[in-house]
C-alpha cells in the first residue's frame, strides 16, 4: 500500500527557485509510483485552475476568504503580515494535513516559512522533514532551535550542516536541492566558442558566474573581494565575472566594483528581452535597453 506524501513548497509550475526544484523533485517521485503525492503549493490561491494541470494532486495554500476575514478583524498595519503568512499557508496548512492524513510531511522552504510547526502535537506523530536553505553564518537562532526539535532536518548547503554538527546537532544532514539533469549539461566546444564570439567575450577568458537575488544578506561584497584577489594572484589570466541578478535592489554593485578597484570591463551581466526573449551577456549599462535582436526599444 502506498504511503501518502505531503510536500509543502512552491507550486511546481511557478518560475521560482523553489518552484523549479519542486517540479524536478515531484516529477521524479511521481514516476517512481511509490507514493500518493499531495503538493501543498506555497503562494498559490485555493481553487487556482492551474492546480489541475499536474498529474499528482495539487492544492493551494492561500484562502482569500480567510485573508479577508483576518484583515477585517485586524488594523491595517497588520495586513502585510497577514498576506505574508497567508502566502506560506499558515491559515490553511493544518486543515490540509487533517484532510490528507499523510504518513510523511515534507516542508521545503526558507527556514522562517513554517514557524512553530515543530511544537504542534502532530509533528512527531508522522515523519516530518524540514528541507531548508540556510545560506549564511551565523545561523539563525530560530533555525537552530527548530533543528533541535526535529528528527529530520536537511540542509541544501554542507557548510550549514557542519555548523549544526559543531553546535551539537549531529542528526542534521546535507540533502541538496534537486536538479533536472536534462537541462544542465556541458555544451560542445563549438557552441561555447560561438556563444563567446556572439557576446564579444574573448575565447581565452576565464569566466565565472554567480546567480543570486541581490539582497543585503547575500555575500556580494565577499564575492567581489574574492574575484579581485583571484585577479591579483593570477595576473596572466583574463578573468571575467558574470553577475546574474537585479542590479537595482540590495547591494550597490557599481559602488562595490569601484571600491575594490575592479575594472568595469571585467564584470558582465545577463540581459533578456521582454519582447523576443533572446538574451545576451555584456557590460552592465542600466535597465530598459534597446534589443539588438528584435530592435524593440527599452525592452532589455
Amino acid at each position: 500500500m502506498k504511503k501518502t506524501l505531503f510536500i509543502a513548497t512552491d507550486n511546481a509550475l511557478a518560475k521560482t527557485g523553489f518552484g523549479r526544484s519542486a517540479r524536478s523533485l515531484i516529477e521524479y517521485l511521481y514516476k517512481l509510483d511509490r507514493y500518493n503525492i499531495v503538493h501543498f503549493c506555497i503562494g498559490t490561491v485555493v481553487g487556482d485552475p492551474n492546480l489541475d494541470r499536474t498529474p499528482w494532486r495539487s492544492i493551494g495554500s492561500v484562502d482569500p476568504n480567510i485573508v479577508g476575514q483576518l484583515k477585517q478583524q485586524n488594523p491595517s498595519q497588520h495586513h502585510d503580515q497577514i498576506d505574508r503568512l497567508a502566502g506560506y499557508g499558515h491559515y490553511t496548512l493544518e486543515n490540509a494535513l487533517r484532510e490528507v492524513k499523510p504518513q510523511i510531511a515534507w516542508f521545503v522552504q526558507d527556514p522562517w516559512a513554517f514557524p512553530d510547526l515543530e511544537n504542534r502535537d502532530w509533528f512527531n506523530k508522522i515523519t516530518s522533514v524540514f528541507s531548508v536553505t540556510l545560506d549564511s553564518l551565523p545561523l539563525l537562532p530560530s533555525a537552530v532551535n527548530v533543528c533541535s526539535k526535529s528528527k529530520h532536518y536537511w540542509l541544501w548547503a554542507d557548510f550549514a550542516t557542519k555548523e549544526l554538527h559543531r553546535l551539537g546537532h549531529k542528526h542534521a544532514r546535507t540533502v541538496r536541492g534537486p536538479l533536472e539533469t536534462k537541462h544542465f549539461y556541458r555544451l560542445p566546444d563549438s557552441k561555447r566558442r560561438e556563444l563567446r564570439q556572439s557576446f564579444g567575450i574573448p575565447q581565452d577568458a576565464f569566466v565565472g558566474g554567480f546567480v543570486f537575488r541581490n539582497q543585503l544578506r547575500k555575500s556580494a561584497p565577499q564575492l567581489l573581494i574574492g574575484f579581485k584577489q583571484f585577479q591579483k594572484e593570477n595576473p596572466t589570466i583574463n578573468a571575467k565575472l558574470v553577475l546574474f541578478c537585479n542590479w537595482f535592489e540590495g547591494w550597490d554593485l557599481p559602488g562595490l566594483i569601484k571600491e575594490n578597484g575592479i575594472n568595469n570591463n571585467d564584470i558582465l551581466t545577463a540581459y533578456i528581452c521582454k519582447a523576443c526573449g533572446k538574451y545576451e551577456v555584456k557590460l552592465f549599462a542600466g535597465n530598459d535597453l534597446d534589443c539588438r535582436f528584435c530592435h524593440a526599444q527599452k525592452s532589455q
